[in-house]
């Protein structure tokens, strides 16, 4: 095996580890306090993503000399919208339904970006899109007909579960405006903190509106806060953003479906939380039917509309 080979499967690794431990650092932060509420929730995503948003201060230079026009702009704007909306209803899942359940669930965002852009912009999804689609709905309903895990903060599996898939339509609806916003010239980076930056401005007010704030917390709330940041945020995405440079988005996508399993496994060892078979076997089926459903899109009908397809993947990283 090749340096480069190694170097390639160790970073992808790294990454699936690191980006899998949002949901681990999300249910600490949930433990720090008494009683956490949709406000506290808000509070970890909106301190998320301005911590995020100051990290990506550097491109604003860049962004300012390309001189987009308004139109342009508009997908990556209400894309932040989108990534507003699946880091609150993710996040707050996890208080509600087990790790294993979240992110599985979340993970089918994939299939939603596929439909929002055939209800949206007309893009047909192939056959094996929809059977890809059965198979993690049928996942799904496995899932939400399972019991609450050990050691889960809330016993509300419905409702998180809910969550959870509201998440995944938002994260389905960033990622497909993110697609048509650098269809429509604006650059990756450029796309990241506009988005970043629309998500924090909406998201920035509910905490206080909620009367959450952002002051009187446990230090170690702010410290779950900064790992949000630092691992998941800064050096998941960094790994699989570097990948992307190595392997062909497809690959990337399918190695991000492991996230479920690694953070289930982080979850039993954090927190002793033991799945029951029904959302073990859910999850593998979910997360299979995903899995087909975004290769699917990604094998070009023709030379001609290659470029024209939609290719839903997580090179979009929130």
């Amino acid at each position: 095996m090749s340096i480069k080979i190694c170097k390639v499967t160790f970073l992808l690794l790294a990454g699936l580890v690191a980006y899998s431990s949002g949901a681990i650092f999300t249910r600490l932060a949930t433990t720090t306090v008494e009683d956490p509420q949709v406000g506290f929730s808000l509070f970890l995503s909106a301190s998320r993503l301005v911590i995020a948003s100051l990290v990506a201060i550097p491109a604003w230079k860049g962004f300012r000399k390309a001189k987009y026009s308004s139109q342009s702009l508009k997908y990556s704007v209400f894309a932040g919208l989108g990534l507003a909306g699946y880091l609150a209803t993710w996040m707050l899942s996890l208080s509600y339904t087990s790790i294993a359940a979240s992110t599985a669930l979340v993970n089918t965002h994939p299939v939603w970006a596929i439909f929002l852009a055939w209800w949206w912009f007309r893009d047909k999804p192939r056959r094996a899109a929809l059977v890809g689609t059965g198979f993690a709905l049928a996942g799904s309903l496995i899932i939400s007909l399972g019991g609450p895990a050990q050691s889960m903060v809330g016993a509300n599996p419905w409702l998180g579960n809910g969550l959870a898939l509201v998440g995944a339509l938002s994260n389905g609806l960033y990622i497909l405006l993110g697609h048509y916003a650098q269809k429509n010239g604006v650059k990756l980076q450029h796309h990241i903190v506009v988005a970043y930056a629309a998500a924090a401005v909406v998201l920035l007010p509910l905490p206080l509106w909620l009367h959450a704030g952002y002051g009187g917390y446990p230090k170690i709330t702010y410290g779950c806060v900064l790992l949000l940041a630092l691992i998941p945020q800064l050096l998941g995405h960094g790994c699989f953003n570097w990948a992307l440079g190595w392997v062909k988005p497809q690959v990337l996508s399918v190695v991000i479906l492991g996230e479920p399993m690694v953070a289930s496994l982080l979850g039993y060892w954090t927190f002793g939380e033991v799945q029951g078979i029904e959302v073990v076997v859910g999850a593998v089926i979910l997360l299979f039917g995903v899995a087909i459903a975004t290769i699917s899109q990604h094998q070009p009908r023709s030379t001609a509309t290659a470029t024209q397809r939609l290719e839903p993947v997580s090179s979009q990283l929130s």
